[in-house]
């Protein structure tokens, strides 16, 4: 399953430019019977790469291994943003 997410991750042509920074990536995970789990690291600096939030991301992921129940959405956000950037961004995720 993070194999699929990164590569998923690598395909978003525009997933993170200058203008959407963040500090806090979280990771959102949603089981069968809607109980919601949430974890979340900050980071020092701007998360400004695709590479810096798709390692964060499945780095988030691999600490919640293995997952007791069967999982029916997954979903990662940058937040925090550095001081006067504005941005609101939802990436779709290509099925």
């Amino acid at each position: 399953m993070m194999e699929f997410i990164a590569a998923t991750m690598r395909r978003e042509e525009a997933l993170v430019t200058i203008a959407d920074q963040g500090r806090t990536v979280t990771l959102k995970v949603k089981f069968f019977d809607f109980e919601i789990m949430s974890r979340g690291r900050s980071m020092p600096g701007a998360v400004a790469t695709r590479d810096d939030l798709e390692r964060i991301s499945v780095g988030l992921l691999e600490a919640t291994m293995p997952l007791q129940r069967a999982v029916r959405l997954l979903g990662v956000s940058l937040s925090s943003p550095q001081a006067g950037d504005n941005f609101e961004t939802q990436f779709g995720l290509p099925i």
